[in-house]
């Protein structure tokens, strides 16, 4: 079995390897949604807020400026990156930084220093199902949505063996910095990489905590200094719960689509078989596993408890249940997946793995049916660039972006 075999300190790829990896998933990641690449156009945030903040304050005065109530620092730094080249490669280097950091995990995971999450083969095998996970096309290559990625990224980091040299010592400084301003993760991960301090006394650990505290204050000041409108009511009831953990995770992360629309008897059997495989998952899994168990769940607590969703009329709970494909079920949908590896390569028992093994062969239905995400429609942004550019300077010129609210970009001529 895959998890008793003992993992060393050598148990990772070269960085050659690495980067041959890297690539592999790049290409994976193009093969689900190519039109992203070939013919790209911003998505929602990229271009109303990102972009649009960018061009018309500056890349630097932007920085500071709170979205959805909390600090989004890495979609601003690479928004203002796109301002170094011609106006009409915008939508194509945020798209393709999206890209980049989603396959980062990919290679960190390979790495020697995840030896703390498992052996090799089990790690390599996690690494395909973070790719080919089939009920995530709202956090595909979309920058807005990058940091769903990014906190993956510094789960693994958080909880894998201390850097060795000063060039992995810089890496987690950055993963970490930047990190830690670009989204709320670093509020739940704190207590969760303080318990790995604890139990395993790295001194490194205690400077991914320094920063992960520092972000976390800069959050929470943020937050209690925005305006956040909570839109509708929650709503939350017993059946819109069971429809969101049995359909949306443990159905979805298999099958894709469709989970929470499937009758209640169906529903309840997912939830009594999907929790008995997290639960033996947990028991299989090492240290680095568990705590990421923890955050990926404080990530779902939250999300539950005060989601961003667009304005309706039906309640929050409602319409987050509707939501087949929403990034917050990303994180949960992962850890359910990477138990169910657990399982089927490390559980005791024999029916613990056969069961683990029947959640990995249904996950090929998944991907067989949501390999490639829904293409975005049509755009026009060469030809509205190369009309703007003719504009007399300090005139303003509306954009249409791919936003699911209806929503445009504004620029002004400079």
């Amino acid at each position: 079995m895959l998890s008793r075999r003992n993992a060393t300190a050598g148990d990772g790829i070269s960085f050659q390897w690495q980067v041959a990896v890297f690539f592999a998933a790049m290409a994976a990641i193009f093969s689900r949604l190519p039109g992203a690449f070939l013919h790209p156009q911003f998505f929602a945030e990229d271009g109303w807020v990102w972009y649009q903040q960018a061009y018309n304050l500056g890349w630097l005065r932007s920085l500071g400026i709170a979205q959805a109530g909390y600090l989004q620092t890495l979609p601003r730094l690479v928004a203002g990156l796109t301002l170094l080249f011609p106006m009409r490669w915008a939508p194509l280097i945020m798209n393709l930084s999206g890209a980049i950091i989603q396959a980062l995990p990919v290679t960190a995971l390979l790495s020697q220093r995840c030896v703390t999450w498992g052996p090799i083969p089990l790690r390599a095998f996690m690494a395909v199902l973070y790719i080919v996970i089939p009920n995530a096309p709202e956090i595909h290559i979309v920058l807005t949505n990058a940091m769903w990625h990014f906190a993956v990224l510094q789960a693994l980091l958080a909880f894998a063996q201390p850097p060795q040299s000063w060039r992995g010592r810089l890496v987690d400084v950055l993963v970490f910095g930047i990190g830690t301003i670009s989204g709320p993760f670093c509020i739940l991960l704190l207590p969760c990489v303080a318990a790995y301090w604890w139990l395993r006394r790295h001194r490194w650990t205690m400077v991914t905590l320094g920063l992960l505290f520092a972000g976390t204050i800069a959050q929470v000041f943020t937050i209690l200094n925005s305006v956040r409108t909570s839109g509708t009511a929650l709503g939350p009831t017993p059946f819109r719960l069971l429809r969101m953990i049995a359909g949306n995770i443990f159905i979805d992360s298999m099958t894709g689509t469709g989970g929470p629309y499937l009758p209640p008897y169906i529903l309840l059997a997912a939830f009594v078989g999907g929790l008995t495989v997290v639960v033996f998952g947990w028991r299989s899994a090492p240290l680095a596993a568990r705590l990421y168990c923890v955050f990926a769940s404080l990530v779902l607590i939250a999300c539950l408890r005060d989601p961003l969703l667009l304005p309706g009329s039906m309640p929050r709970w409602e319409a987050l249940a509707n939501s087949t494909t929403i990034r917050y079920w990303f994180l949960p949908s992962l850890m359910f997946l990477w138990l169910a590896t657990y399982c089927a390569g490390g559980g005791q028992a024999r029916w613990v793995r056969v069961a683990g093994l029947g959640v990995l062969t249904l996950t090929l239905i998944g991907v067989y049916r949501k390999w490639v995400y829904p293409t975005w429609p049509p755009s026009h942004w060469s030809t509205d660039v190369a009309h703007f550019e003719k504009l007399p300077r300090g005139q303003h010129m509306t954009f249409p972006v791919y936003d699911p609210g209806g929503r445009s970009m504004e620029l002004i001529r400079k």
